[in-house]
């Protein structure tokens, strides 16, 4: 079994965010679970869960005035579920 918790600082500054419209990579907290379970014939199949909290990140003067101003806000969250089969030779 193992688990995981990380929190890192905004990635995207608001004054950026009509650039990221498109990967809108906001998050800055996530958690993760995972266990492995080895099979009688020696072989592993491992699974994992990992869940982004929800973060929002308002523009400020994102959008240029060439293309007539404003605002681009961001908003993300993400879940993820992974399994995996090993076997050693």
């Amino acid at each position: 079994m193992r688990a995981g918790y990380n929190h890192s600082s905004q990635p995207v500054r608001s004054s950026e965010t009509l650039l990221n419209i498109l990967a809108p990579a906001v998050v800055q907290d996530h958690l993760t679970l995972g266990a492995t379970y080895t099979l009688p014939n020696k072989s592993e199949l491992s699974f994992f869960f990992a869940h982004a909290f929800e973060n929002k990140v308002r523009g400020s003067n994102s959008i240029p005035p060439q293309f007539f101003g404003g605002e681009a806000d961001l908003r993300m969250n993400q879940n993820s579920l992974g399994v995996a089969y090993g076997w050693a030779l």
